[in-house]
C-alpha cells in the first residue's frame, strides 16, 4: 500500500504542510464528505499506507472530540470510519488540544474505536502535541503564506499504537 495523504482540519491554523498530498476539511465540511473524499482517494490509488490527521482536540456534549468537520469525530460516529477498511494500514493522529486537557481514557477510547472500526492501526499520544508555524524566507520576502506552514515538534506524552484486530495499546514510547 504505497501513499500518503494529510486531512487538516483548517481550524488547527496554519498552511498544511506540502510533503504529501492532502485534504482540508473546516466546520463547514460534514464527516461524511471527508470519509468519502479519503476514501475514494485511498480507492484510486489501491490503498495508502498512512493517514495522518493534524486538528485539535475537544469537548462536545460531554464526550471528547477529534474537531474534525462540523460533527467532530467522536465515540458517536467513528463508527463511519469503516468506510475505510481494508483501504488505510496506519492512522497518525496530531492532535493539539486548543487549551482542552483530555479527560482520562478519553484519547485512548477514541483511538481504541477508530483503529477497531477503521482497521488501521492507529497512533497517537494521551498528550497534546505542539507545534508552530514557519515561513521560508522566500515566502517572507514576497509576503506569502503569512500564517506560516505547520510544522509538527517531537512527540509528548506516552504514544501507544493501537491494534486494529483487538483495540489493545501498546506503549511505543
Amino acid at each position: 500500500m504505497p501513499g500518503y495523504l494529510i486531512v487538516h482540519d483548517k481550524r488547527l491554523l496554519g498552511s498544511t504542510p506540502r510533503t504529501h498530498p492532502f485534504y482540508q476539511c473546516s466546520e463547514a465540511t460534514t464527516l461524511l464528505h471527508c470519509l468519502q473524499s479519503v476514501s475514494s482517494y485511498a480507492r484510486e490509488r489501491g490503498g495508502i499506507s498512512e493517514l495522518q490527521i493534524l486538528c485539535r482536540g475537544d469537548f462536545a456534549d460531554g464526550e471528547y472530540r477529534l474537531e474534525v468537520c462540523r460533527e467532530g469525530l467522536s465515540a458517536a460516529n467513528v463508527s463511519l470510519t469503516a468506510k475505510w477498511r481494508g483501504l488505510i494500514k496506519r492512522i497518525v493522529l496530531c492532535v493539539c488540544d486548543g487549551g482542552v486537557p483530555a479527560m482520562e481514557g478519553a484519547v485512548e477510547r477514541i483511538c481504541s474505536e477508530l483503529a477497531h472500526w477503521s482497521g488501521a492501526e492507529v497512533i497517537a499520544s494521551n498528550a497534546p502535541q505542539h507545534y508552530k508555524r514557519i515561513r521560508t524566507r522566500a515566502e517572507v520576502e514576497a509576503g506569502a503564506n503569512a500564517i506560516g506552514t505547520i510544522e509538527l515538534g517531537p512527540w509528548r506524552g506516552v504514544v501507544q499504537r493501537f491494534d486494529p484486530e483487538t483495540g489493545g495499546a501498546n506503549r511505543i514510547y
